[in-house]
């Protein structure tokens, strides 16, 4: 379960990054793959996305795992859904950028670009703490801003990791998407995941 338990962090994270810059802007419903490159281990996945929603499922060799975040009810839930148990977390997060853990940023303007029919702004996020390197973020305009490509480098410059989104279909998504599924019981901690 140690896997899962670092996918759900850096999923976090990366959400964090992509999203909560935007919780102020109307955010599009839609569905998208996702592809999370972590040197030469790749991990897959699929996103849905609703004003204040958002659901992300991860495959991995240990089953899929399962992020529900409600901006309106201000919670995260992971889901393990071969243990039918779930593990909440509360978003107490600055809405206004990347995570506050993360340190203080300035942000750069670099330019534009057309992704999959998409024109995105891309922004870098530069830390004031160099140790904590820098993220450059593709914010789509037709989804609300959305990130549909995040690259996130190191103190030295070297790119770490790539998220991407693609096969995006702008359209409505069903609400028990979001919503926790009956008969789930709730993890005691992080310490305890993967025990009900």
């Amino acid at each position: 379960m140690k896997k899962s338990l670092r996918l759900f962090l850096l999923f976090m994270l990366l959400l964090s990054l992509a999203v909560m810059p935007l919780l102020a802007a109307a955010m599009a419903e839609f569905s998208a793959d996702m592809t999370i490159t972590d040197g030469k281990e790749v991990t897959k996945g699929k996103i849905y996305v609703k004003p204040n929603k958002m659901r992300q499922e991860i495959i991995s060799e240990d089953g899929t795992a399962v992020t529900i975040l409600r901006m309106d009810k201000k919670v995260a839930w992971t889901l393990m859904p071969d243990l039918g148990s779930y593990m909440e977390v509360p978003l107490d997060f600055d809405p206004n950028g990347p995570q506050a853990e993360a340190g203080k940023y300035e942000t750069v303007n670099v330019g534009t670009e057309t992704i999959d029919g998409y024109h995105c702004e891309i922004v870098k996020y530069v830390y004031k703490d160099k140790k904590l390197g820098n993220t450059i973020i593709w914010q789509a305009k037709e989804l609300g801003g959305f990130g549909i490509k995040i690259e996130n480098y190191n103190s030295k410059g070297k790119l770490e990791t790539t998220t991407t989104f693609t096969n995006i279909k702008a359209e409505k998504q069903p609400d028990e998407l979001f919503e926790l599924p009956e008969g789930y019981s709730k993890f005691m901690s992080i310490f305890g995941f993967g025990k009900p």
